[in-house]
């Protein structure tokens, strides 16, 4: 995690003097940190196998939700650095960007779901090979 959090912030840093106007970038960067963070809040706890889907689901759901502001963030950040007479991002693309909030939402929820299904098969087979 530690390793991913120091790749991702060198990224980040490479990217703030250029000047990328791009949603894509925004929306990477933004995912990949959304991403780490519920990864973390996945592995930081130990798991009740009875409440895996709940967690796994809750915490997909937050971290599609995050996109959003982060991506917000991102782009206001960049933007208050370059200090240019003239905003980076339009508000057309502030817009786009919660305009997708749904989409994020829901793209989360199904990497939780998946996601809790594949520990909740995994621990079943663990079950089974130990018994």
């Amino acid at each position: 995690m530690r390793l991913a959090a120091i790749i991702l912030g060198l990224a980040f840093l490479l990217w703030l003097p250029f000047e990328d106007v791009a949603l894509k970038t925004v929306f990477t960067f933004a995912l990949a940190i959304s991403s780490w963070w519920g990864a973390r809040l996945l592995v930081s706890v130990p798991l009740d196998p009875k409440r895996s889907l709940v967690r796994h689901l809750l915490v997909g759901l937050l971290t599609g939700l995050a996109v959003t502001p982060i991506a917000l963030g991102l782009m206001a950040f960049k933007t208050g650095v370059h200090g240019h007479g003239v905003a980076d991002f339009t508000p057309t693309q502030i817009g786009a960007v919660i305009h997708r909030t749904p989409a994020w939402i829901g793209g989360g929820a199904l990497i939780g779901l998946g996601s809790a299904l594949w520990r909740i098969s995994r621990d079943e087979r663990s079950d089974k090979i130990d018994a």
